[in-house]
């Protein structure tokens, strides 16, 4: 091709757009440029952009909003036990297996639910929803337990779940989120008494089929708690256990702790369990507290049943066959094996599976103890 058809090309394109928009050549001396204000092309331009910039502008403001310090509102912790659950926080109950973490969560939730102090704390009252998948059968006694050592009606507001589900999954965790608002819902109606509480036993169990070593993963579960404790306004408490060589520590990933708003770590020593804080986010860091294991008899299925409480005064001194009993009793109810139980407790095979036989055979009711 040459000049001369490469000019000509240039000059009918030129023609045919001026064809095209007449007015945006309109009136313009040679060697000046178009005006944006005289152009309706470029006023056209101009009124898109506005209008583009406007829609951002309402978009971002009802996405994020920003506000100065002295604007910010002021919301103090609201405490549910003072120095250890506030409430809209996500906390953790950490230690090793037959450390009494659920002995601890049981004695948080039956205060909280009757109103009565914790360990001579006040406590906000309201309704406690147990999610556990270590056995409701287990529970109920340990609970019962609690109340009868206490001296409070079996029907306080402790609402518990017949099933864990998968948090990790979205799906399985809105509807456990609605299925406690609704329970909520109806406990305030019958008395009064807003959500204050769910405790989740355990998180293996509530990361099924995910892996508590993956960061990811814990961010999944992470995502479902915090939506749960959002909607509905109250405080979470997971059960974890340590790691095997790493007793200081909750098992597994260290995202988990991270995200943590506070921590407790439960160590028992004989009849001592003790409750050290690890965290706090926003509060002082708690004193370590001593608590003491009691055995409390409880009636359960026609039958009168052993089981613990905890309690801040020591009991009187039980015999060694009593609290060796009372051992492999909870850890059969957790599920523990012959061989796992001799392992925690210290005690001899041929003593566990006497016990066990024991507690085999049937009362008068037929039922088993």
């Amino acid at each position: 091709m040459n000049d001369d058809a490469i000019l000509r090309s240039d000059s009918e394109l030129g023609e045919r757009s001026a064809h095209r928009h007449p007015a945006a050549l309109h009136g313009l001396s040679p060697g000046t440029s178009p005006q944006p204000s005289a152009s309706p092309l470029f006023q056209e331009l101009k009124n898109d952009r506005s209008s583009l910039a406007n829609r951002l502008t309402h978009e971002i403001a009802s996405f994020i909003s920003f506000n100065r310090l002295s604007d910010l509102p002021i919301t103090p912790q609201e405490p549910l036990i003072e120095g250890f659950i506030y409430r809209n926080t996500v906390g953790g109950i950490t230690g090793p297996a037959g450390s009494c973490k659920t002995f601890l969560a049981v004695s948080m939730a039956g205060s909280i639910a009757s109103g009565i102090p914790w360990m001579g704390r006040k406590v906000a009252r309201g309704v406690v929803f147990y999610i556990t998948g270590e056995g409701a059968h287990g529970l109920r006694k340990r609970l019962s337990g609690w109340c009868s050592h206490y001296n409070v009606d079996q029907s306080l507001p402790v609402l518990i779940a017949d099933r864990l589900p998968p948090l990790c999954d979205l799906a399985s965790a809105n509807a456990l989120t609605e299925a406690i608002c609704h329970e909520a819902s109806k406990a305030y109606k019958r008395d009064a008494l807003e959500p204050m509480l769910v405790i989740i036993d355990t998180l293996a169990l509530a990361m099924a089929g995910t892996d508590e070593n993956n960061a990811a993963d814990i961010a999944k579960i992470r995502q479902s708690i915090q939506h749960l404790q959002n909607v509905a306004c109250c405080a979470v408490q997971i059960i974890h256990h340590t790691g095997h060589s790493k007793s200081q520590r909750a098992r597994g990933s260290s995202a988990y702790s991270a995200w943590l708003d506070s921590e407790h770590l439960v160590k028992s020593h004989g009849d001592v369990v003790t409750i050290k804080a690890i965290k706090a986010r926003d509060w002082e860091l708690a004193s370590d507290i001593n608590l003491y294991r009691h055995v409390v008899t409880t009636h359960t299925n026609g039958t009168d049943e052993p089981t613990l409480i905890l309690s801040d005064t020591p009991a009187r001194a039980a015999s060694q066959t009593e609290r060796d009993r009372h051992a492999v009793y909870d850890a059969k109810d957790r599920g523990l094996s012959v061989r796992r139980t001799v392992a925690d407790t210290g005690i001899s095979k041929s003593r566990v599976e006497r016990f066990l036989k024991e507690r085999m055979q049937p009362d008068m009711s037929g039922e088993t103890l």
